[in-house]
């Protein structure tokens, strides 16, 4: 995470929530650009965040999948174990997410984690 979001997030923690035009929050970056410490900073902050569709129906954890960072999903998973049933507008789950983006390490992640077999 940057320095200068630790000291936002130092001052003004209710940042994490704010969305952008495209009604992106800062966990949604953080998981489409595979970092995993940002992730884990801002979920430490507020697990609400992983629950939020962006205006193209998709969350965190669905931009996770479709861009194959593992680690994120893991830590998505251990704050909001939840979001494993989570669809976005077009019913899709993370699974789903990932076969249809051809993420196989994704879909192999998801089929044999212990902490997912309720899925």
């Amino acid at each position: 995470m940057s320095e200068i979001m630790e000291v936002l997030l130092r001052f003004k923690k209710q940042l994490v929530k704010e969305v952008d035009h495209h009604g992106r929050t800062p966990l949604y970056y953080g998981a489409i650009n595979g970092d995993r410490k940002t992730v884990q900073r801002l979920l430490k902050i507020d697990t609400s965040i992983a629950y939020v569709l962006d205006r193209g129906g998709h969350s965190p954890i669905h931009v996770a999948a479709i861009k194959g960072h593992i680690s994120v999903i893991k830590e998505i998973f251990q704050h909001c174990p939840d979001t494993r049933e989570l669809t976005d507008l077009f019913g899709q789950n993370a699974l789903h997410a990932a076969v249809t983006a051809g993420q196989a390490n994704v879909v192999k992640y998801i089929l044999e984690a212990k902490e997912l077999e309720v899925m």
